[in-house]
């Protein structure tokens, strides 16, 4: 069923921007990302701890983008895949999440900004110490806000490598946990624009 959600949201966000379709590029990009509440801790065999934070992990994603204007103006529509684990001697614990994104994004010759919102589908937090659990988190609307430098390329809309930053806002609410766990958390990333 998130899988299902997943595709219709992705298709209307791209259908969206099917009307300069013959202009859209296409991206990928990869990032790490640290923040948010404490989900869970675990302790290595010399009894150091490790927390695993809601924020926090690895992502990567495909995007495409299309411009609006030949100014410089365009929306930014992705879809990709954040995650964060921990293993130890008393067990691992992780936490994942299907990130959809829709920004509206400004570019010049070596800058970007972009804002909008993600929707974060299927989280879930899993850990497995003295027992096996499985928590899932409703799906949740954030707010992403990110700044992106060309290393490579130059003109408009054209092939570029980009270094970037970015914030992301958003809570989570895991089912039967009555707290909400804040996953706010700052990125860097790298990005190609083909």
């Amino acid at each position: 069923m998130e899988w299902i959600k997943a595709i219709t949201v992705t298709s209307l966000l791209a259908g969206a921007t099917l009307t300069h379709a013959s202009n859209t590029h296409f991206g990928l990009q990869v990032g790490v990302a640290s923040g948010g509440n404490t989900l869970g801790t675990v302790t290595y065999a010399n009894h150091e701890q490790e927390d695993l934070d809601a924020g926090s992990g690895v992502f990567f994603g495909a995007y495409t983008l299309t411009p609006l204007n030949p100014n410089g103006l365009a929306m930014k529509v992705g879809i990709g895949y954040h995650s964060d684990d921990i293993t130890a001697s008393n067990g691992e614990a992780s936490f994942s999440r299907f990130p959809i994104e829709a920004l509206i994004s400004q570019e010049g010759e070596k800058w970007q900004f972009g804002l909008g919102a993600t929707y974060h589908l299927n989280p879930e937090y899993e850990a497995n110490f003295t027992t096996h659990d499985l928590i899932k988190a409703d799906d949740t609307l954030g707010m992403v806000v990110e700044v992106n430098y060309k290393i490579l390329g130059k003109r408009l809309f054209g092939p570029s490598l980009q270094l970037g930053v970015r914030y992301t806002d958003i809570e989570y609410k895991f089912h039967g946990v009555t707290k909400k766990f804040d996953g706010s958390n700052l990125a860097a990333m790298l990005s190609f624009t083909f």
